[in-house]
């Protein structure tokens, strides 16, 4: 009788605890915050759902993410780009890039639009910080004006509050605002997911699982 009534205690205790709810590892990621920003940001959150984490995701102004990554208080940021994320001692880039665009001036439509605005002591530029160092020291000569709302950046445009702004793109994107205001493309830019260094072990899994989704996902984009 003692070995049946064991027997059922154990069945019990193993059922109970198969109907216990596993608990995922938590996993914290910023980002910038913009519409453009929300579609990668969803795609790097599967990726790591895919992995076992439940996934926060934390809006966050653009210097403010790359910050809080460096000082452990979120694991990952959804995108940066490559010159910018390697400033940071304790912020990792993941291979592939998961994103590629461009860096452009954006100018108000009855402004004049070329590089040589970049020269001229007299205007304001808008620009986030992550921009403004894709540039060597003296390559701008015109004052700058930083901001880490890239979406409050297009408001003032419109608004006509600001002539000229500094402003990474996607072709899609470019075609968007081309229809608001004249352009000149300055560089070639890329976007790399960054962990926090803790993360290192996560690496290959990581790359593996974004090389597999990359071709799909870009190709959703257009």
């Amino acid at each position: 009788m003692f070995k049946f009534c064991l027997l059922i205690l154990l069945l019990f205790l193993q059922k109970a605890s198969a109907e216990q709810p596993v608990t995922k590892p938590h996993f914290r990621m910023s980002y910038f915050g913009s519409a453009e920003g929300q579609v990668y940001a969803l795609f790097i959150q599967n990726i790591y759902e895919e992995l076992g984490f439940d996934v926060s995701i934390i809006p966050t102004p653009v210097k403010r993410g790359l910050i809080l990554l460096n000082d452990n208080e979120v694991d990952a940021d959804v995108i940066r780009l490559k010159s910018v994320a390697e400033k940071y001692e304790n912020v990792m880039l993941v291979e592939p890039a998961i994103a590629s665009g461009l860096l452009v001036l954006l100018c108000n439509k009855s402004e004049p639009c070329d590089e040589s605005v970049l020269q001229n002591k007299t205007l304001f530029i808008q620009s986030d910080e992550g921009n403004l160092n894709l540039f060597e020291q003296g390559q701008i000569k015109a004052q700058i004006i930083i901001n880490e709302m890239p979406n409050n950046t297009i408001n003032m445009l419109e608004e006509e509050r600001i002539l000229y702004a500094l402003y990474s793109v996607n072709n899609r994107m470019l075609e968007t605002l081309s229809s608001k205001f004249n352009h000149v493309t300055l560089k070639d830019v890329s976007g790399y997911h960054v962990i926090n260094k803790k993360y290192a072990y996560l690496l290959p899994k990581l790359q593996q699982k974004i090389r597999q989704k990359l071709p799909e996902f870009k190709a959703s984009l257009n």
